[in-house]
């Protein structure tokens, strides 16, 4: 288990798929994790990678480093944002579409 003060909210788990290279027809290949974390089913309104305002409809907790374009419970990362308390990396703040 983690020693940042979120993880203590962290109620369940979930499929984190990273992109691990690129197959022949350069389409991304993945290696999938259960990590723990707190999902928030709430519309927001995010910046994607390329500055575009999309709707965000969870948000996911987690003290693991998702990218962007990862895939989480089967659904697009579109943005990611570390949470920093003090002097220290708490986690990161996960928004899919």
């Amino acid at each position: 288990m983690s020693n940042s003060m979120m993880s203590d909210y962290y109620d369940t788990t979930g499929e984190w798929k990273h992109i691990t290279s690129t197959d022949d027809y350069n389409q991304p290949t993945y290696t999938t994790k259960t990590i723990p974390c707190r999902i928030v089913d709430k519309m927001k309104l995010v910046r994607d990678k390329n500055g575009v305002q999309v709707v965000s409809m969870s948000t996911v907790f987690t003290d693991d480093a998702i990218k962007v374009d990862d895939l989480f419970n089967g659904r697009v990362v579109v943005s990611v944002k570390s949470m920093d308390m003090l002097d220290s990396l708490e986690g990161y703040e996960v928004n899919l579409v």
